[in-house]
């Protein structure tokens, strides 16, 4: 039993339930136990006693007057399971819920970073020189584990949501941006209906290339396009050129039959370069791409609108998958799926989303220069 073919079979993953503990017959608890929190009207307080192993090492709490230690309901909770803490009273998980709905998926975000050793602050109990670069949204600051908030900067700055929740890419690129500006890690932690955590850190990519751009092109290279675009035949997806020997830009288009098949965005795309129109949403963001030297290929293969190149295809293969922000998962359950995806594969998803610096500014009658954001979700292990 437990082997298949000759080899042991694998176990699953053991998932934690999180009992409340019985510290009366826990043999890890002390034989003294520990004072029950009370409230104060802010927070669960406990005695200076115990400040030093919970605050002045672990960051837990906010000291008060008396030297007491005042704990969010989500870190008493943290305490209860790691630190031998009793519970207020029998029924104080029900009475939480009934003040915090959000109270169970909190109280296992937190434990999802603690319990690797890493300290994360809640904003309530945050030291004054760290308040000032709080970004608005998020929950709390994180500490790696040889770091103290008395002492040190914080590492990164925590959202939570569950999988089942719209993302507001928006939003969540103009919170990422403030948080870099800050000096910070923009970390975002997903909780499934299992409560399971995942981490991701959001990363603003830059991808860039090595090859030939539109501005690049030479006036006859762009009289040559427009008669070439006269001469196409069109067809319902796009148009094709025949004979495409002396076309001038070998990132668009696709050759077939001894032609060049455009796709409708790289027709839109052409034509507002040489009719100076200005492009469409997705025709502006091609070029965008284009003026960063990238060659931009279909990505239906994996899910998305375009697999990125910054080399030509035969040298190498594409390290970015991209959804435009109108094309991306509505929910962090299928934000999270496009970047699994993506990295089961060796590629990074991104998420193009229009550069909020940058959205009230005119266009110049130039290139293009980075109207938009590029947004990543790459997962990261606390305590590693």
């Amino acid at each position: 039993m437990g082997r298949e073919n000759g080899k042991q079979k694998a176990k699953p993953r053991r998932r934690s339930h999180r009992p409340l503990r019985n510290l009366e017959n826990d043999p890890m608890a002390p034989q003294t136990p520990l004072p029950t929190p009370e409230w104060d009207g802010e927070g669960w307080t406990i005695p200076p006693s115990l400040a030093s192993r919970f605050h002045q090492k672990s960051a837990l709490g906010k000291i008060v007057s008396g030297g007491d230690l005042r704990l969010n309901a989500v870190e008493v909770m943290f305490c209860h399971w790691h630190r031998h803490l009793p519970l207020p009273s029998d029924n104080w998980v029900e009475a939480q819920l009934g003040e915090n709905p959000n109270f169970i998926h909190e109280a296992v975000i937190l434990e999802a970073i603690r319990d690797s050793g890493e300290k994360i602050v809640l904003n309530c109990n945050l030291f004054e020189q760290h308040i000032t670069k709080l970004v608005n949204g998020s929950w709390g600051m994180h500490w790696v584990r040889d770091k103290h908030p008395s002492r040190d900067q914080p590492a990164g700055q925590v959202r939570w949501a569950r999988t089942n929740e719209k993302v507001d890419w928006n939003e969540l690129c103009k919170w990422a941006i403030a948080v870099k500006q800050a000096g910070q890690i923009p970390e975002f932690l997903v909780i499934d209906g299992e409560f399971e955590v995942t981490t991701y850190e959001i990363n603003l990519t830059q991808p860039r290339g090595n090859l030939s751009t539109p501005s690049s092109l030479s006036s006859e290279d762009w009289k040559s396009i427009t008669e070439s675009l006269k001469s196409a035949t069109p067809t319902n997806n796009g148009i094709f050129i025949n004979k495409d020997k002396n076309w001038p830009l070998e990132t668009i288009g696709i050759q077939q039959m001894d032609g060049r098949w455009l796709y409708p965005e790289e027709v839109n795309l052409l034509k507002s370069l040489t009719e100076a129109k200005t492009p469409s949403n997705i025709g502006g963001l091609l070029n965008e791409l284009l003026e960063r030297g990238l060659l931009v290929r279909p990505g239906f293969k994996y899910g998305c609108r375009w697999r990125i190149y910054e080399e030509e295809m035969s040298d190498s293969h594409a390290p970015w998958l991209l959804s435009p922000i109108l094309e991306a998962a509505e929910t962090w359950e299928g934000a999270c799926l496009a970047s699994r995806l993506a990295s089961a594969v060796h590629k990074t998803w991104i998420c193009a989303i229009p550069n909020p610096e940058s959205a009230n500014e005119s266009l110049e009658n130039t290139e293009v220069k980075d109207e938009h954001v590029f947004l990543s979700l790459e997962r990261m292990i606390f305590g590693k």
